[in-house]
């Protein structure tokens, strides 16, 4: 497969198999405590997808940890080396497989390759999930150990789930917890359902503030040609979602009482955390100075004394008339180069400077709005291919 058919095959939007049904959701009963299982029928028979989306939301999940070494540089490697991962099936109605030279992978690889696009599948059905009933608000998928850290999410004493999924929601400025996510990804068939249900025990062993939080347990499954999911809703006994946080915006000409210790104290936890998600953004878009602006002290602290970061080609894109700053990646290849670019919407990070969350929101609007119809963006070119985020990022692959 040479790079523009590569390029031809992540860009379209095709058929992604896919289970969330009752049967499946009986099995995954079966390692639950107190909570239930539960089958997403808007989820089940599969989802309308295009590959670099998965790799757009594999790319966000995984690259940034906030501490910079030598390998950062190399951070775009795992997204770059999919693009040709992928093929389209020959049916009528053409669903996303392995290309050959996916199926060429093998051993451990292998396995990490199905855990990564795991990561992808997982957080594309999350926003799916969130988006059926709260079509009007940006969804932000936390790294749980980040969540941890603020003080928001308990410590358990076994294993998690991986992300915790929040946004800020625009008629209260509070914080909102609005679930769980656990991702899994394997190449064993007669291993994907046993890890959804050990994803759903992960699920239901994390808890926000001392209460349980619906949950979302995502597996892939990569086998020898195939691709596809299953995904099963996790939900408490007792208490569900979305859980208030705290206040992160005060509302113009709301009158509120003093607040407490406790309160302030919670508010604060609460402003680490969504700040933490501006910290991502300010990575992605190579910007130090919006980085020293937004980051909570313990994140700055994580960058050792004059260590630099290892920065890609800074530069400006446009997709749909919307300018991203971020870097690009270039890749030498016989004949030809393959470059990737990652960035975040210009007037997002103007947004961010003024450190005012209402602001961020109305410009992240125009951002979901422009995700809402990037099946249309660059189509028709063989040599370019563009996803953009609700959450006001995009990537662009190109072949030169």
């Amino acid at each position: 497969m040479d790079l523009q058919t590569a390029l031809n095959v992540v860009s379209s939007t095709v058929q992604l198999s896919g289970v969330s049904d009752r049967a499946l959701a009986a099995i995954v009963q079966g390692g639950l405590r107190t909570s239930r299982a539960r089958p997403l029928s808007g989820l089940d028979g599969g989802i309308r997808v295009r590959a670099v989306d998965i790799l757009h939301e594999l790319a966000l999940a995984t690259r940034f940890s906030y501490h910079p070494t030598v390998l950062d540089a190399y951070s775009q490697w795992a997204l770059l080396r999919y693009i040709g991962a992928f093929d389209l099936t020959t049916d009528v109605a053409p669903k996303l497989e392995l290309s050959d030279a996916g199926q060429r992978v093998i051993a451990n690889q292998r396995r990490v390759m199905s855990e990564e696009l795991g990561i992808g599948v997982s957080v594309l059905l999350a926003r799916r999930w969130f988006q059926r009933d709260f079509p009007a608000s940006v969804l932000d998928v936390v790294d749980l150990d980040l969540a941890v850290e603020s003080g928001l999410v308990d410590s358990p004493a076994g294993r998690r789930a991986d992300y915790l999924l929040a946004s800020v929601d625009p008629s209260t400025g509070h914080l909102l917890a609005h679930g769980l996510l656990e991702s899994k990804g394997t190449v064993t068939p007669s291993y994907h359902v046993s890890q959804i249900t050990s994803g759903a025990g992960q699920v239901e062993n994390t808890t926000v503030e001392g209460r349980h939080l619906t949950g979302l347990v995502g597996g892939s499954l990569t086998g020898r040609h195939e691709i596809r999911y299953g995904v099963i809703e996790v939900i408490p006994r007792v208490g569900r979602r979305p859980i208030d946080l705290g206040e992160v915006a005060r509302q113009p000409g709301v009158r509120i009482r003093p607040p407490s210790s406790a309160q302030m104290l919670r508010r604060a936890s609460a402003v680490d955390l969504l700040r933490s998600t501006w910290t991502k953004l300010a990575e992605i878009a190579d910007d130090p100075e919006l980085f020293s602006l937004v980051a909570p002290e313990r994140l700055k602290e994580r960058r050792a004394e004059g260590m630099s970061r290892p920065r890609g080609e800074r530069i400006q894109k446009e997709v749909g008339d919307v300018n991203f700053v971020g870097t690009m990646t270039r890749v030498p290849l016989p004949g030809g180069e393959l470059r990737a670019f990652l960035g975040v919407d210009a007037l997002l990070l103007t947004a961010l400077r003024t450190g005012e969350p209402e602001a961020v929101a109305e410009v992240q609007g125009r951002a979901r709005r422009l995700g809402d119809t990037q099946e249309s963006l660059d189509r028709g070119t063989d040599d370019r291919v563009a996803s953009v985020t609700a959450t006001g990022t995009a990537l662009i692959i190109e072949a030169h």
